[in-house]
């Protein structure tokens, strides 16, 4: 036994360790970027592309998140509520008739609310033809039923039922809705009027640049419009996925803007000749203003000129907001369900009423949507995107993305699922609470999905590292070290010290006693004494790995062991030892293995 320094397959890879670490700053600073954490830092860089580009995939997640947040906390409606709808339900229908009725019905109806004290009324309805059931329009038509011409003249005395239901507009505060197309439609392609309303701009921009264009207008029959108080626009457009999530407040026209519905009813509610403006900075539009005393009332929008409604949970509270319109016509209905509130005339029947897709509903008739925008705006319970939330997503993750980068080859896999999971849920926590009280939508799913994904790919890259690192290990030691000393260093590559290391070892020589005449009795059959040395070697390889040792070469016949190293062995004299004895006890077995087979073949054993 010696102390030496003994040049081996984990010296010449550990080497290769050191080598490295001679290098230049830049270059161990390139080679530290090799590998994992390039591909990382690419993949995070088109991430962040991915977020600002915003496909359909990335904002459909984004949008069914803050639905999520609205099904576990849903709006609470104010009691009393400050809205009923009109419903012309299937019992209205019975009671006066198929749809459409005749206006002098609704005249009666829209009477009755104006008496009851609306605040205002809203038409969920397009008034787009003359009322035929009206008895001038019958009068035309009287000769043919054999009716007398006095009678006929006297018929075309009556006032119309559209005269009858233009008189009762004028005296009330009502807003008929018109409805915008993004597509020419065919008819009459002026514009309506759009009330007293006016634009406060910001320097160079101006409300309409933000605002999604639209091109025309189904609209009411003159004599409405010059008698309603109010226009308002019911048009109301669902994102991608078919989900109502956001109202418009202001339609831009033909580069005219024009208001909705429930904002032209709180202007009338206010007086039919108050005015309103719209504010528009460089962000977009900002607000609206009603000018009402003693100051402005005032309805925040997005940037785009929408409300995002924030939804009251339908169904158990729907009694409460509807009254049924053939109770109104009769003037049965208790006035304190109508006085002061602002009333929807829609409908509920089916074939008639105008379905929508909520958050939290897949299947709300349409007025409905109107009724939740005005009590958000009421409420001041409008969600709320701000401007800065897209940047600040995206710098969380891609501050996220690089530290990960960073630390997360240093610290492992385990330590760094736990700091990934603790990231995402204060993540998650905060983008909840966030909504909860300040009802301000934080995008979890995009920083959050990308941490997770950053995660995994470094998990995945350092992994395969690792495995590559192992079958490196186990391709050198293979032929050196039995297959549980292989799997053992190649489970801790650590353990092979840079530059080799000086340390006591056991070395065994062994090698076939009179080879040299035994050699010779094979000239006329080489591949025969390759064979009779494999026969020799293979065992005798078998008894030294089986005790931990380590073969270093073969020189023809000879074997060269050694044994505590590359991995430190404590029992290497008495592991050398019980494999030169275990050879000495196999050799006789293997000799009368040769016997046998020399006399099989006719040749001379040695």
């Amino acid at each position: 036994m010696s102390e030496q320094s003994v040049t081996t397959p984990a010296n010449a890879a550990a080497g290769e360790k050191a080598k490295r670490k001679g290098k230049p700053f830049y270059r161990r600073f390139l080679d530290w970027w090799k590998g994992g954490r390039f591909i990382a830092l690419v993949v995070l860089f088109a991430l962040a592309v991915l977020r600002l580009a915003d496909p359909g995939v990335v904002s459909a997640l984004r949008l069914r998140s803050f639905d999520v947040y609205q099904i576990l906390k849903p709006r609470e409606p104010p009691s009393p509520r400050p809205v009923v709808i009109v419903d012309l339900d299937e019992e209205s229908l019975k009671a006066i008739g198929q749809w459409p009725w005749p206006r002098d019905v609704l005249a009666q109806m829209l009477g009755n609310l104006t008496k009851m004290g609306a605040a205002a009324v809203g038409f969920d309805i397009v008034f787009a033809e003359p009322d035929r059931l009206s008895v001038s329009l019958v009068a035309g038509r009287a000769a043919e039923r054999g009716l007398s011409e006095a009678t006929i003249a006297e018929l075309k005395t009556l006032p119309s039922n559209d005269a009858m239901f233009a008189d009762v507009l004028k005296q009330s505060r009502a807003v008929l809705g018109q409805s915008a197309f993004g597509s020419v439609i065919g008819g009459d392609e002026r514009l309506p009027p759009s009330g007293p309303w006016a634009r406060r701009d910001d320097p160079g921009v101006k409300a309409q640049d933000f605002i999604r264009p639209y091109v025309s207008v189904i609209r009411n029959i003159p004599d409405f419009e010059r008698a309603s108080p109010g226009l308002g626009m019911i048009t109301v457009q669902a994102d991608p996925d078919g989900i109502v999530r956001r109202a418009p407040a202001l339609l831009n026209v033909k580069d005219r803007l024009f208001p909705s519905l429930i904002v032209e009813m709180f202007r009338v509610a206010a007086g039919p000749r108050t005015p309103a403006f719209s504010r528009t900075t460089a962000a977009g539009v900002n607000s609206i203003a009603i000018q009402t005393r003693p100051e402005p009332f005032q309805i925040q929008t997005t940037p785009q000129g929408d409300i995002w409604v924030y939804y009251a949970k339908p169904g158990e509270i729907t009694k409460d907001l509807y009254v049924s319109a053939k109770d109104v016509i009769a003037g049965t209905v208790d006035p304190q369900r109508i006085a002061g509130k602002f009333a929807l005339v829609g409908t509920s029947a089916v074939g008639l009423r105008d379905i929508r897709a909520t958050p939290l509903e897949q299947n709300l008739p349409g007025v409905e949507v109107h009724a939740n925008m005005i009590e958000t705006v009421m409420q001041k319970a409008g969600l709320i995107r701000e401007a800065g939330s897209i940047a600040a997503e995206l710098i969380f993750a891609v501050v996220a993305g690089i530290l990960l980068i960073i630390f997360l080859p240093m610290i492992g896999a385990g330590w760094g699922l736990g700091i990934t999971l603790i990231v995402v849920g204060v993540l998650t926590g905060t983008s909840w609470y966030f909504f909860a009280e300040r009802r301000e939508l934080i995008d979890v799913t995009y920083p959050g999905l990308s941490t997770i994904f950053m995660y995994s790919l470094l998990t995945f890259t350092s992994f395969s590292k690792t495995a590559a690192e192992r079958r490196q290990v186990r391709g050198a030691f293979a032929q050196y070290l039995s297959p549980a000393l292989v799997e053992q260093l190649a489970a801790e590559p650590d353990r092979l010290q840079l530059g080799g290391e000086m340390k006591e070892m056991t070395l065994l020589f062994c090698d076939l006693r009179g080879f040299t005449t035994i050699s010779e009795s094979f000239k006329t059959n080489p591949q025969g004494l390759t064979r009779l040395i494999n026969k020799f070697l293979t065992p005798m390889t078998d008894i030294i790995m089986a005790r931990q040792g380590t073969i270093d070469k073969y020189m023809g016949d000879c074997i060269m062991a050694f044994w505590n190293a590359p991995l430190d062995d404590p029992l290497h004299v008495q592991h050398a030892a019980d494999s030169a004895l275990a050879m000495f006890d196999e050799m006789p077995k293997l000799n009368e293995r040769l016997k046998a087979e020399a006399e099989a073949e006719n040749r001379p054993f040695h």
